[in-house]
């Protein structure tokens, strides 16, 4: 009984193995775009089953070796037979068969699925050097505001020309060209941005100097921290407001004190009041503690409250 289980075993795993290679092996061909396998997968799955899966001659294999292995002698049919048809048997290889079906259909579906993501991937990789291509171009335009909007696209991108093409645009003749290209090259890193950036902060141009404070704020670079805080004086209210919030980018003691100073002056607008306190918290230094507590605002008592939760914030960093 023991030698027939295990003969019965030995025969089910080495059927399992000839169906798999069965299956498996039609697969073997050669290659086309993923493009073509993707969109001519789904439509062909209903027509491909019976001749990509040799149902039938995978079910004669199976059954076969099945009879072979266990069946009586007399039982068996003679070489060469195409079918193999005994007593009590039909049932085994209509599951056989569906098992086989069901399997084709899986395996079609996930190459499918596979090639989806590989077919949009190439198509957003194309359409990005596409983009590329049209902003290098508009670069050159006689439009400075044209140019402008080129260097903006073209710092949103990841491609290999964008800081060619942008430091190319550090020498424009336009001052907000000039600085859109610098941001875009901090933003990456780059600290060739930084001359340009400096020279925009004491421009006249006022587009200009606020596209320079970001990109200072996005380079971090420690010279920058001296012209921000000469900024929170400057006359105009959003190039203040925005050197508060690009001095949260630096950590020096000098941006600590210039910001408790400008959150305490109750003549300034309580807007970049506000956001000197949000800066504060962002450096984390807690030497900025004891300044926060004793925050006294008569005209803005919000303000006090909100230095109060600076201070608990602070505190609780390690």
């Amino acid at each position: 009984m023991k030698k027939r289980t295990s003969r019965c075993f030995s025969s089910y795993v080495a059927v399992a193995a000839r169906a798999v290679a069965a299956i498996l092996f039609p697969f073997q061909r050669p290659r086309r775009s993923a493009r073509r396998r993707s969109l001519s997968r789904a439509a062909g799955i209903a027509r491909a089953l019976p001749q990509k899966f040799n149902v039938s001659v995978t079910r004669v294999i199976y059954y076969n070796d099945m009879v072979i292995g266990n069946a009586p002698v007399d039982e068996i049919n003679s070489a060469g037979s195409s079918s193999v048809v005994l007593p009590k048997r039909t049932m085994a290889l209509k599951k056989i068969s569906v098992y086989i079906s069901i399997l084709g259909v899986l395996t079609l579906c996930s190459r499918a699925a596979y090639a989806a993501p590989e077919a949009a991937k190439n198509k957003t990789e194309a359409a990005v050097a596409a983009s590329a291509e049209a902003f290098e171009l508009q670069a050159k335009d006689a439009d400075p505001e044209k140019r402008a909007q080129a260097a903006a696209g073209l710092a949103e991108l990841k491609v290999g020309k964008k800081a060619e093409v942008l430091k190319t645009l550090l020498n424009d003749k336009d001052a907000r060209v000039k600085a859109v290209a610098a941001r875009g090259l901090a933003r990456d890193g780059d600290a060739a941005a930084y001359p340009v950036l400096a020279e925009a902060l004491d421009g006249a141009d006022g587009e200009a100097r606020l596209v320079a404070i970001e990109g200072l704020a996005s380079l971090k670079d420690a010279r920058a921290e001296k012209p921000l805080i000469a900024l929170l004086d400057h006359k105009e209210l959003n190039t203040r407001w925005k050197a508060v919030e690009s001095l949260g980018n630096f950590k020096g003691k000098g941006a600590v004190e210039a910001l408790m100073a400008k959150a305490a002056e109750e003549s300034e607008d309580p807007n970049i009041r506000r956001s000197a306190l949000t800066s504060l918290v962002k450096i984390g230094d807690k030497a900025a503690i004891p300044g926060l507590k004793a925050f006294k605002s008569p005209k803005a008592p919000m303000l006090e409250k909100l230095a109060a939760k600076a201070a608990a914030a602070l505190e609780k960093r390690k």
